[in-house]
């Protein structure tokens, strides 16, 4: 599996010294140095990539039974006779 890019660069050639000249990945990033990782969040050489985003799954609406479809227990059931 490919590690997705999290700073893109935008550079024509000029680089920091110690940072690969190229898209870094978060494995890239982890592997700087702080000094480095913030010269490249202050750099014109990188931008941050923008993550998508990710919805919540839609819940599922509860019936008239208040299951949400889901089976009922055994002894959940309304109309049970004694």
């Amino acid at each position: 599996m490919e590690e997705s890019i999290v700073w893109k660069y935008v550079g024509t050639g000029e680089f920091i010294d110690g940072v690969p000249a190229r898209d870094l990945t978060q494995a890239d990033v982890d592997w700087l140095h702080a000094d480095l990782r913030s010269a490249v969040e202050q750099s014109r050489f990188y931008r941050r990539v923008e993550r998508p985003k990710v919805e919540a799954e839609p819940q599922q609406p509860e019936d008239e039974s208040g299951t949400s479809g889901r089976a009922a227990r055994a002894g959940d059931s309304k109309g049970k006779k004694e």
